[in-house]
């Protein structure tokens, strides 16, 4: 059973400041240089954080994953081109692959989904395509086969995309909390993503396929803004 920790839906209308957040303290940001808040999802997310793909990185609170061997996150993502290089769009812990972390790589032709905690896990996937909006939930579990369908799952607006196993190790050990960045790497120093993103949840646990269809109808992307589902 899936239990939320934090949910932001960034509807900040200032440029460096905090994000509001609803079930803990505020995200903030790191070097931002952009205004945050621009044309997002329609209903209840109006607006969308924006990163400029140099300098922006927002993270969350520090996430209650001690102990713990499974995680989800979701939310709405919009990338209006191909960044031309592999860039991280979440990230868990300073840097993932030396403190028990999670991440998403968003890569010119791929979306990888994996954890290190005392191996590396990580699955490679269809990526999502450009110019319009995405609802996107990713969950890790510890306690899942090392190989396909590995200790990673990936719905792209609530289909369960394959997965290709990148690296296969077995994990093992429980996670630690940790902070979440957002928009790039090790606390925004390197592997930026420019994207707009809306109504991001992190939970304890694995999210069902129920709450992934139910989280898609709070936000519906519309107009321009892309289909709606």
């Amino acid at each position: 059973m899936a239990t939320i920790l934090t949910e932001l839906p960034m509807q900040d209308n200032a440029a460096s400041t905090v994000v509001v957040a609803r079930t803990s303290a505020n995200a903030t940001s790191v070097n931002n240089t952009s205004g945050m808040s621009v044309a997002g999802p329609g209903g209840s997310y109006p607006l969308a954080l924006s990163t400029n793909g140099t300098t922006d990185c927002i993270q969350t609170p520090t996430l209650a994953w001690s102990g713990l061997k499974q995680a989800s996150v979701m939310f709405w993502l919009y990338v209006a081109s191909n960044p031309g290089a592999t860039a991280v769009l979440f990230e868990s812990g300073p840097d993932w692959t030396g403190s028990q972390g999670k991440v998403i790589y968003y890569t010119t032709t791929a979306f990888q989904v994996g954890q290190f905690i005392n191996g590396l896990n990580t699955g490679t996937y269809s990526r999502p395509s450009t110019g319009t909006w995405h609802h996107i939930a990713c969950l890790w579990d510890v306690d899942g086969p090392a190989a396909n369908p590995g200790e990673t799952t990936y719905y792209l607006n609530g289909v369960v995309q394959t997965r290709a196993g990148l690296h296969v190790s077995d994990n093992t050990s429980t996670y630690t909390s940790q902070v979440v960045n957002l928009g790039a790497r090790n606390n925004g120093a390197s592997l930026p993503l420019a994207m707009r993103m809306a109504g991001f949840k992190a939970y304890s646990g694995l999210v069902s396929v129920t709450e992934i269809l139910d989280d898609m109808q709070l936000v519906k992307p519309q107009g321009s803004l892309g289909a709606a589902f």
